[in-house]
C-alpha cells in the first residue's frame, strides 16, 4: 500500500526560519516533506488530476475518488514522489524531539494556526501525541485551493517562527 499523503492530521515544523529545499538537510524532515508534497502534486497534474482524496470503498463506484485512472495516478505519484517515506521520516524526527523542542513547537503552533486561518484555512482543534506534541487536524483549504498545491503551509511556518521569536516567548 502506498501513502498518497492524505493525512488528516497534517503536520508541519515551525521551528526553522527557512524552509529547506530538496538538497538541504533539516533536523525535522520538513524540507523533505514539502519537497515530496510538491513532487506529488506536480506528478498528479502531469497525470491530469488534482488531489481530491483517497479512493473510498464506502462511496459510490462512480465517485471521482474511485476512478481507476485517478487511483493509478495516486499510486504512480506516491511512488515517484516518495511521499510515504517523507511522511515517515517527518514522523520519526517528530518522535525524537526534546521536551524543549516540543514546547517550542507547541507554542509556535498558535502563531501558525493564526496565519493559516488568516489566509482562509479552517484548522481543527490540535491533537496531542504521546510525547505531548500538538499537531493541527482537519486542515480545510480555502475555496479553490488544495493542501498539496498551496505555499501557505510553508509560508505560515516561517511567519509563525518569526512571530514566536518576536513575542519573546523563546527567551525564557
Amino acid at each position: 500500500e502506498t501513502d498518497d499523503g492524505d493525512d488528516d492530521g497534517a503536520t508541519f515544523d515551525a521551528t526553522t526560519d527557512t524552509i529547506p529545499t530538496d538538497g538541504e538537510e533539516d533536523e525535522f524532515g520538513v524540507g523533505g516533506l514539502f519537497a515530496a508534497l510538491g513532487s506529488f502534486t506536480s506528478c498528479l497534474e502531469v497525470e491530469g488530476y488534482a488531489f481530491i482524496g483517497r479512493p473510498n470503498p464506502e462511496l459510490e463506484a462512480t465517485d471521482p475518488v474511485n476512478d481507476s485512472g485517478y487511483g493509478e495516478a495516486l499510486g504512480t505519484c506516491a511512488a515517484t514522489s516518495n511521499i510515504g517515506q517523507a511522511f515517515s521520516d517527518f514522523q520519526s524526527a517528530s518522535d525524537n524531539l526534546s521536551t524543549g523542542q516540543i514546547e517550542t513547537r507547541n507554542r509556535t503552533l498558535v502563531f501558525w494556526v493564526d496565519c493559516m486561518e488568516g489566509r482562509g484555512w479552517e484548522v481543527g482543534e490540535p491533537s496531542t501525541d504521546t510525547n505531548g506534541l500538538q499537531q493541527p487536524n482537519n486542515l480545510t483549504p480555502p475555496e479553490g485551493e488544495s493542501i498539496f498545491g498551496s505555499d501557505d503551509l510553508a509560508e505560515c511556518s516561517v511567519v509563525a517562527q518569526q512571530e514566536y521569536e518576536a513575542s519573546g516567548e523563546g527567551d525564557s
